[in-house]
């Protein structure tokens, strides 16, 4: 199935009176490779890549029983597709097929921004021929739920919760947790991270060994600060956010330590993430959520 989401409301592109029969820009955009020189340098040293964004063109198909509801229906694609407010998100399901396998789907958020001046060249009676084309300034395509996992532990014995096998430790108001996070994109995932409280000197550090030089390891560390029962603190690391928020949706950037990578912290693709939680002063309602989405660079 493939729809378009947008202001909560869906409208499916895979049955009539819109059909989707063919599309481009679902695969892997031109990539750029960052390059630099000396003065006395021969070629170039290579810094690494970026994907530039999008676009995504729909080509649909629209059905109309007569004259009066051919127009009713363009006006309805153009309500659906204005280039005026909120973005909206192409959804793709398709169970079992490709990287989609073992998800509910893929989506992709963008902007119409051509494409829907029905020329009479496309049109064969009452079908139209509508080439969507979707501008999407993020170019990953990312999995439509996302994945969380929750550490937590302690407070008064020696009971905890951890979801997956993983070496730890758990004094009576301690936290120690190290846990491998199954990270299944081939791009990078930037989470959220919630830090529910009580806890005091919360660091949490992405370990990565299997990627060198340039990484190798991030770290958020609150030490210094407490977190009260009841209490909540988000770490929001994606693009365009990169916020510090407490339960009252207060700035907390100044809590942080200066060597802190809140601009960088994230899940790599490809390699293995390890995911270490330490904290003092916690209770059994001390817990650490983790939630991504994963990231593909085309499907």
């Amino acid at each position: 199935m493939i729809c378009w989401v947008r202001n909560k409301q869906t409208l499916r592109l895979d049955q009539k009176p819109y059909l989707l029969f063919d599309h481009d820009g679902f695969g892997i955009p031109k990539a750029a490779r960052l390059e630099d020189s000396g003065p006395l340098q021969h070629g170039t040293s290579d810094r690494g890549m970026k994907l530039p964004a999008r676009d995504v063109v729909l080509y649909v198909k629209l059905f109309a029983e007569d004259w009066e509801d051919y127009y009713e229906k363009r006006a309805e694609l153009a309500r659906w597709f204005s280039p005026f407010g909120d973005a909206g998100t192409l959804q793709v399901t398709e169970a079992g097929v490709g990287i989609m396998s073992g998800t509910d789907g893929l989506e992709i958020s963008g902007y119409a921004v051509e494409g829907l001046e029905y020329p009479g060249s496309d049109r064969e009676g009452l079908n139209q021929i509508v080439p969507i084309v979707l501008h999407c300034a993020n170019p990953f395509w990312q999995d439509i739920n996302a994945t969380t996992v929750t550490f937590s532990g302690g407070g008064g014995s020696d009971t905890y919760t951890v979801p997956a096998a993983v070496p730890f430790t758990v004094g009576t108001s301690t936290m120690r947790i190290s846990q491998v996070v199954d990270y299944q994109g081939d791009a990078d995932a930037y989470p959220v991270i919630k830090v529910y409280g009580p806890i005091t000197n919360f660091v949490i550090t992405q370990k990565n060994w299997n990627r060198s030089p340039a990484i190798k390891g991030m770290k958020l560390d609150l030490t210094g600060t407490t977190i009260g029962a009841g209490d909540w603190y988000e770490f929001d690391l994606r693009y365009g956010v990169k916020t510090l928020k407490d339960s009252t949706g207060a700035n907390k950037i100044d809590k942080l330590s200066a060597d802190s990578n809140l601009a960088t912290w994230r899940l790599l693709a490809g390699r293995t993430n390890t995911v270490s939680a330490v904290g003092s002063g916690i209770t059994t309602t001390t817990s650490v959520q983790l939630t991504w989405k994963n990231a593909y660079s085309g499907i």
